[in-house]
């Protein structure tokens, strides 16, 4: 056994590169071609007294690229079947390698004495030929018609960078027009390519800006490297692009592509179809989630919203949607994005999933909305790298502080705890975890989650409290609940600036216990070990009279109303809707679902206006419209099939 290592080791000698390539086996194997690399000098033969040893070897299946005294041809050899091979640059008497085929040798080593310069020290003879086994490897993807998912760049250093965590760059080649991600923008361009040679010219791209800073780093050197392209090769899933110099510019591996309930979306860009290719505003983020059971949920920006899904084959139909109704007003246009978002999702017919990149395109197939996979459930992401909150599955099986249960306390299994309502009842007491949930940073609380649980004690009410939940010990930990209502609609949760927002529906003065009916988005503080209420914000359309004042139409053509004061719309609490339309009056009923608004107007008086009025345009509009929103005291009324939006002041 010493001598055979002896051998081994002067083996080694002359085996200066190392190469990733297929162990031996008798099922099909993946074949990594070597690259050549720069020749080392090999190391001189040093004087020992050896003698004659059979060992056994294994040859590779093909003939690869090497550097000797100059280019070569080298066997890939390995003494076990699992190491890596390594270039052979002597040959074996008697044995000639077929190229397909992965050999076991049995084989003779003699030194030889006095070798001439540059010469090997050892002769190498075939004894007997153990196995001869055929390689099938998997056939190339192609590079037309694949997505691809970067592994490793060339940066400005001139070393191979892995991509950074928790970025996905992307790339797609088809009939001479190149698409991806950069990880942080979409970009798109033009790609030339005959046999292996590749030139790629990016046209344009997306002008996201995404923190941090490293990640436009990467982007800009992604896209130089891109550009650098001279050639390429695709062996089994892998993708390599080379520079003039023959450096390996960019690898890729096949992107394996997602299910539409794998993971939740991001929105990169929206196509309206009529030339407006619009990324989304720096500083926001739409994500849309499809569950299993049929539902969907996302950010649009500002709110959150909610509807149903069906699919058959590739088509989709999505809507109603609702959704919560609070106002942003940072930054600019933020809601008009949102707005056309919601508009455009409801309209959606087909879906197209190619790796990482979801598409939604409309019947016609002119407007869509492009959107990439994210890793994880965003409601339960850390607000920051390396914070280890708390899963929805501890979420799920915490213990959490009740009024409610004789202990005080509802140890949560899988979302549920139940105790009798007494020794001899029948009735239970039954404390959920529901799904509004959210985490971030509460303050001076560091992270953790928020979450709502309800509780139904055996009587009519049916009461909510919202709770946090932090790790203390490595353990979550229920640190703080409040109650917040009796049969209230919780709309959305979020953390925001270090505080707990609920946007929910709960009683107004007059309404009864079984239907609350007022609209607040409520701000809460984490001190200590207690929630604190820090606002109310009541939102309301209801007893104010709002003036008309302009319609802003899809085609970009704005109408200005001359004198909003002839144009008026006033919402009645029992449900009634009292307007002016310049010189008629008019009257009728209207319901709102979430952001959802319906208009029927019943009566109108039929005094004939001025030529130049627009009364009729007025009634008309409003019975169309479909949706509405507040932002900065002022109302936002959305029309049917995309018209417009009508904007109303107090």
């Amino acid at each position: 056994m010493k001598e055979k290592t002896f051998y081994l080791l002067t083996i080694l000698l002359f085996m200066t590169i190392a190469l990733t390539a297929c162990s031996s086996s008798e099922t099909p194997t993946e074949i990594i071609e070597p690259q050549p690399e720069t020749p080392t000098e090999l190391p001189a033969d040093e004087p020992s007294e050896t003698i004659s040893e059979e060992m056994t070897i294994y040859i590779g299946p093909i003939l690869a690229d090497c550097e000797g005294e100059g280019p070569q041809k080298c066997m890939l050899v390995k003494e076990s079947p699992d190491e890596e091979y390594t270039f052979f640059y002597d040959q074996i008497e008697g044995f000639e390698v077929e190229e397909g085929f992965e050999y076991e040798l049995r084989v003779q080593v003699d030194p030889v004495e006095n070798p001439p310069a540059g010469a090997s020290s050892l002769r190498w003879i075939l004894v007997d030929m153990v196995s001869k086994t055929e390689v099938v490897s998997a056939p190339p993807a192609p590079i037309e018609g694949t997505p691809w998912l970067l592994e490793s760049f060339l940066s400005t250093n001139g070393e191979l960078e892995n991509v950074l965590p928790d970025t996905l760059i992307t790339a797609e080649f088809e009939n001479e027009q190149i698409s991806g991600s950069t990880g942080c923008n979409q970009y798109f361009g033009a790609y030339v390519s005959e046999e292996d040679t590749l030139s790629v010219t990016v046209i344009g791209f997306t002008e996201m800006y995404c923190s941090p800073e490293e990640v436009m780093e990467q982007e800009g050197q992604y896209l130089t490297a891109l550009e650098s392209a001279t050639s390429y090769h695709v062996s089994a899933d892998k993708l390599e692009i080379f520079t003039g110099g023959g450096e390996t510019a960019l690898v890729y591996l096949v992107a394996e592509s997602s299910s539409l309930t794998s993971a939740p979306w991001k929105l990169n860009l929206l196509d309206d179809g009529e030339g407006k290719v619009i990324s989304t505003i720096a500083g926001t983020e739409i994500t849309l989630e499809f569950a299993e059971d049929g539902n969907l949920t996302g950010s649009s920006g500002c709110n959150t919203y909610n509807s149903s899904y069906e699919i058959n084959g590739d088509m989709i139909t999505i809507g109603p949607i609702a959704s919560t109704m609070m106002s942003c007003t940072e930054p600019d246009m933020i809601m008009e994005q949102e707005f056309a978002y919601l508009q455009m999702l409801e309209t959606v017919t087909n879906y197209q999933i190619k790796g990482n990149e979801l598409e939604l395109v409309n019947e016609a197939k002119e407007s869509r909305l492009n959107y990439t996979a994210q890793s994880g459930n965003t409601a339960l992401q850390p607000a920051q790298p390396g914070t280890k909150i708390p899963t929805k599955e501890e979420l799920q099986n915490t213990a959490y502080t009740s009024e409610w249960t004789e202990s005080g306390l509802a140890p949560l299994t899988d979302g549920e705890y139940r105790e009798p309502l007494s020794p001899d009842s029948a009735t239970e007491i039954v404390v959920q975890l529901t799904d509004n949930l959210v985490a971030g940073e509460l303050g001076e609380g560091g992270q953790a989650s928020a979450v709502i649980l309800v509780t139904q004690p055996g009587g009519s009410g049916t009461f909510y409290d919202l709770a946090i939940v932090a790790r203390v010990n490595d353990e979550p930990v229920n640190v703080a609940t409040t109650f917040i209502g009796d049969r209230v609609q919780i709309n959305a949760i979020a953390i925001d600036h270090g505080e707990v927002v609920l946007d929910m529906i709960t009683h107004g003065p007059d309404d009864p216990m079984c239907c609350p009916a007022q609209h607040v988005i409520q701000k809460f503080s984490l001190q200590g070990s207690e929630l604190v209420p820090t606002s109310t914000e009541f939102i309301s359309i209801t007893n104010v009279v709002w003036k008309w004042e302009e319609f802003q139409e899809m085609n970009d053509n704005l109408v200005i109303v001359e004198d909003p004061q002839q144009y008026t719309l006033e919402f009645l609490s029992d449900g009634g809707v009292n307007l002016k339309a310049d010189c008629n009056v008019a009257g009728g009923t209207y319901s709102v679902d979430g952001s959802q608004l319906t208009i029927e107007i019943a009566t109108t008086t039929l005094a004939i206006c001025p030529p130049d009025s627009l009364s009729e345009e007025y009634l008309r509009l409003l019975n169309d419209s479909v949706s509405y929103f507040l932002e900065s005291g002022q109302l936002f009324i959305a029309i049917k099939f995309d018209t417009g939006i009508m904007k109303f002041s107090q």
